[in-house]
């Protein structure tokens, strides 16, 4: 894999995965048949990701017959966790070979300092308000009014194809929805005859509001079709792409179709979990001023009061 994960930033930068085939002691350049699964992360105990709809579910599956050499697709990784890719190959006289690989990918440092930032400043908010309400009731209706005034301040659009005279290409995504996995199935015909054709094809993703290729297939055997389940993260228009050259013949066909991916309603759990975590903040906050206005813990900016008696009259 390449480059190395440490290196990655989510939902940015692709990582280029390659499965090397060397036919399974049946003779160098043996076609042998992959099986490919990517699952995401698992959930995390206390934080979830931006996206918890995909947590611990399978991100791609594909089962490609008469591999050789090498197989490669680029992907952008879009949480953070350690993902988990299971090969399963199998050679002309049935021998099967099972490989697994775990890798971590982390979180954006930027992100993570912002997140930071974000619960430092909910304890302080916790914090004057600790404050306020020990402060004589006028002082706390006015700085309170004060605090209030400041936080005041499915389906596809489109397809079009080229095809020559000896391939022709279809393309179909079926079930574009956030948290289940949708059917990305090309199919390469003889315009003549309707039989199909044996060809290379390299299919994409691409995000359409963002302009990024999310997925990318390099140079897959196709012995008529191709079909992998794909899940898309978000739910916004995508562009699915192939392009396809048939073996030997050197003919050309490229199909692309635009789709809307469906949104899915988080489980109520996933959506009152983090307001309940960023809340932990505000109450340590609001208990910590409540206590250091109890105690003579005078703050720094605070004046200290002196009161002047004035002498007794002679």
């Amino acid at each position: 894999m390449s480059p190395d994960t440490a290196r990655l930033r989510l939902l940015k930068d692709s990582a280029t995965i390659t499965v090397d085939v060397d036919g399974g002691g049946e003779g160098p350049g043996a076609p042998m048949d992959l099986s490919i699964r990517l699952t995401a992360p698992p959930s995390g105990t206390l934080i979830s990701t931006d996206f918890p709809l995909i947590e611990g579910t399978p991100l791609i599956e594909m089962d490609l017959a008469n591999v050789t050499g090498t197989l490669s697709w680029d992907y952008v990784f879009p949480i953070r966790g350690v993902y988990r890719l299971d090969v399963t190959a199998t050679g002309g006289q049935g021998r099967q070979f099972e490989r697994s690989l775990s890798f971590q990918v982390h979180e954006n440092r930027a992100k993570a300092a912002f997140l930071a930032g974000f619960v430092a400043a909910l304890f302080l908010l916790g914090f004057l308000a600790g404050r306020i309400f020990s402060a004589p009731k006028g002082v706390a209706v006015v700085l309170l009014i004060g605090l209030l005034y400041g936080a005041a301040g499915s389906g596809s659009l489109g397809m079009a194809a080229i095809g020559t005279t000896a391939l022709e290409g279809k393309l179909t995504v079926t079930s574009p929805r956030v948290g289940h996995p949708s059917t990305i199935r090309w199919h390469g015909t003889d315009p003549e005859s309707g039989e199909s054709v044996p060809s290379v094809v390299t299919l994409s993703v691409v995000q359409m509001e963002k302009g990024r290729e999310i997925f990318r297939l390099n140079g897959a055997p196709a012995d008529g079709a191709l079909e992998l389940a794909f899940q898309f993260i978000d739910a916004s228009p995508h562009r699915v792409s192939a392009s396809a050259t048939t073996q030997g013949a050197q003919c050309t066909a490229e199909v692309a179709q635009t789709v809307h991916v469906d949104s899915a309603t988080p489980f109520l759990g996933i959506r009152v979990w983090p307001v309940l975590l960023f809340m932990l903040p505000v109450l340590a906050g609001l208990a910590t001023g409540r206590i250091s206005k109890r105690r003579p813990w005078p703050l720094p900016w605070a004046a200290r009061r002196v009161k002047i008696h004035p002498k007794e009259a002679s």
